[in-house]
C-alpha cells in the first residue's frame, strides 16, 4: 500500500544519513522478486520504520526502464499525521505494478535505484523531515 504525495504535505530527505549526520546510512535492498507487470521489492532499514520510498527506477540490460516516480512517496502506513501504529519495523516489502511487457527475462542484469526516508523527526511547512539515503542494487533475474 502506499499514499500519493499531497500538495499539503509530502516527505523531505533533506536530513541525510552519514558522516555529519545523527544518522548512519544503514538500509538497502534486500530482496526483489519479479512477476509478470509486478516488482516485489523488499528494504531493510536495520531496525527502523521505512515510512517513505522516492526516486524509484529500474532498468535492465535489455533496455526495459520504468520509472515508478521521482517525488517521494508515503509507505508502510506512513502519512502527514506520522501514525507509526500500524508501520512495520525493519523490512518492509511493497508490490509496483507496471506495463507486464517491461518484465526482465531470467538471465538478465538489472538495477534498481530508490531513494529510502525513515524516522520522521518534524514538520517543516509542508513537508515532513526524514533521515535519507540513495539506494543502488544490481542483480541478475532468476
Amino acid at each position: 500500500m502506499h499514499i500519493d504525495k499531497t500538495h499539503e504535505c509530502h516527505p523531505s530527505g533533506s536530513i541525510g544519513c552519514g558522516a555529519g549526520t545523527a544518522h548512519s546510512c544503514l538500509v538497502m535492498i534486500s530482496n526483489i522478486t519479479w512477476y509478470p507487470g509486478i516488482l516485489e521489492i523488499t528494504v531493510d532499514t536495520c531496525g527502523f520504520a521505512p515510512q517513505a520510498l522516492g526516486h524509484f527506477t529500474f532498468h535492465d540490460d535489455s533496455g526495459h526502464n520504468i520509472r515508478f516516480f521521482s517525488a517521494p512517496q508515503f509507505v508502510n502506513c506512513q502519512h502527514c499525521e506520522n501514525s507509526e501504529s500500524c508501520q512495520v519495523t525493519g523490512q518492509y516489502t511493497s508490490n509496483w505494478t507496471f506495463d507486464a511487457s517491461q518484465t526482465p527475462q531470467n538471465g538478465i542484469y538489472y538495477d534498481i535505484w530508490v531513494s529510502l526516508y525513515w524516522d520522521c523527526t518534524t514538520r517543516d511547512c509542508s513537508s515532513i523531515l526524514y533521515a535519507s539515503q540513495d539506494v543502488h542494487y544490481r542483480n541478475i533475474v532468476n
